[in-house]
């Protein structure tokens, strides 16, 4: 049976890890609630609070089995489509400049 990705990292400090996972967890909940900001918002802060109930934890067997169980939680609940640039509400949405003619590209606006 293979590992998922998520098993492997670089040297990275704990910290450095729960920050990344944190990150990650932020980017689901806006692959979720993307075009309801107000229901992100809410689940963001409830995502924050999960995080900080075990911010102070001294035991490093007992933060690294919760940071395990936290990058499981988002391999299971993960998006089942992804969220790219170019889809609708993305910073690219249609700028499509692949299809456009050579002349529009050539033409010095400068002249």
């Amino acid at each position: 049976m293979e590992s998922p990705s998520w098993m492997f990292s670089k040297a990275l400090s704990h910290r450095q890890k729960v920050c990344r996972l944190f990150k990650r967890a932020m980017r689901e909940v806006d692959g979720y609630y993307g075009m309801d900001i107000l229901e992100a918002r809410f689940q963001k802060v409830v995502m924050r609070a999960r995080f900080d109930a075990y911010r102070e934890e001294k035991d490093p067997d007992k933060a690294r089995l919760l940071y395990l169980d936290g990058c499981r939680q988002i391999w299971e609940r993960k998006h089942w489509t992804t969220f790219l640039g170019s889809d609708v509400g993305g910073a690219s949405y249609d700028r499509d400049t692949h299809n456009m003619p050579d002349a529009i590209f050539n033409h010095n606006t400068m002249s």
